[in-house]
């Protein structure tokens, strides 16, 4: 539920049981029999889950312009277990983050800018990853497209 009202599309390892579950627990910070219960609970086919979040995730990643196989790299690099981690890009994030909160900049929520030291923010953020239950940008000069906007609004 968490991750549908938020956008988030969850990376796995497989589409088998034991990556869904791993994937959940690892994205959210919650523990892997809590997860296996509300599965159990909501009855859910955990196959067709697997299978729909790697659907997802690969339309997340074509979303920004991103190769699913580097975004998964960059995961590994910032010490994100394989499979273990969350994605919200692109529109949800906009949709989400960036549009969603009236009391911060006049109605543009929570912003997340990059700016070289001394100078003007010059991108900002279109994406978050989520990983054990933390919202975290990565910044990498190779990555921007995609990962962060260049048409920043006046601050």
């Amino acid at each position: 539920k968490e991750a549908i009202d938020l956008g988030i599309v969850i990376a796995t390892d497989g589409e088998d049981e034991d990556a869904v579950e791993d994937a959940i627990s690892g994205a959210f910070g919650i523990a892997k029999d809590a997860v296996q219960a509300a599965i159990a609970q909501q009855q859910v086919n955990v196959l067709d889950l697997g299978k729909a979040l790697s659907e997802n995730f690969n339309k997340a990643c074509r979303d920004i312009g991103m190769d699913p196989k580097v975004v998964n790299q960059l995961a590994q690099e910032m010490g994100f277990a394989p499979g273990t981690y969350g994605l919200i890009s692109a529109s949800e994030y906009q949709a989400k983050i960036y549009q969603d909160n009236d009391d911060i900049n006049g109605g543009h929520g929570w912003v997340v800018t990059r700016a070289a030291d001394g100078e003007k923010v010059s991108h900002y953020a279109n994406h978050a990853f989520i990983n054990n239950g933390h919202l975290i940008y990565m910044y990498h000069p190779n990555y921007v497209n995609g990962f962060w906007v260049t048409d920043c609004p006046a601050y």
